[in-house]
């Protein structure tokens, strides 16, 4: 009995996608707005920014807890964003499979990668790429490949978080001013690009939304093992 519940966990049926996608596009563009205010905050802890002749002072002390805040918030933000684009992640390839369930790539393993050192880099692309396949319209031929799109999105994707991790590595050194003028930069730079990158998710995610509700399986009782 348990060995047949355990295969019964595993049965999917499909799930529209577009109501999760929606609530994704929500935050990532709360996402955006929180890193954009968290990069002026930065910007005016700068020497220099804090009064005359970067003296301190209460404006000084407002200036570090706006810092915090923003910081913060900025967390919360990319924190919720991350948990609703994997959750919709999950149902996307899942739904592929549905599709084609001869498909190698599992759901699970489409979040999972996203958290492993080196295979974070490509293997989550992967994951995308095939789920577009599977899932476009009209139906694609055996021989299509990741669009432009994906690889723009996948390439800004990697530069933003470079630019990020580097600048939060870097700008631990508070005692030299230029490693902090440089850290600030490449937040800067992570958040400009962080806008097309936000703009290119959120029409992935209408687009597959779209592609996959057009192409549900008509038989409500369509189910596939994942």
């Amino acid at each position: 009995m348990a060995s047949t519940d355990l295969t019964a966990r595993k049965q999917y049926r499909f799930r529209d996608p577009r109501p999760l996608g929606g609530a994704a596009a929500v935050f990532l563009y709360l996402y955006l707005i929180a890193f954009s205010f968290h990069g002026v905050a930065v910007i005016l802890t700068l020497p220099g920014q804090t009064g005359p002749n970067g003296s301190e002072g209460p404006s000084a002390d407002l200036i570090d807890l706006l810092d915090n805040f923003t910081k913060l918030v900025y967390l919360l933000a990319l924190a919720l964003a991350a948990f609703v684009v994997l959750k919709w992640t999950y149902r996307v390839v899942a739904n592929a499979r549905l599709f084609d369930p001869a498909m190698p790539f599992r759901p699970a393993w489409a979040v999972g990668w996203h958290f492993i050192p080196l295979g974070s880099l490509w293997k989550p692309f992967e994951y995308f790429a095939e789920a577009w396949r599977v899932s476009q319209m009209p139906v694609p031929s055996a021989m299509a490949g990741a669009p432009r799109i994906l690889r723009w999105w996948w390439g800004l994707w990697l530069v933003s978080n470079l630019c990020s991790n580097y600048s939060f590595s870097i700008g631990k050194n508070v005692d030299d001013a230029m490693a902090v003028r440089v850290s600030v930069g490449l937040l800067l730079l992570a958040i400009a690009l962080t806008l097309p990158l936000t703009l290119i998710l959120v029409r992935i995610i209408q687009t597959l939304g779209t592609w996959q509700w057009e192409r549900r399986p008509q038989d409500e009782v369509t189910q596939v093992e994942i």
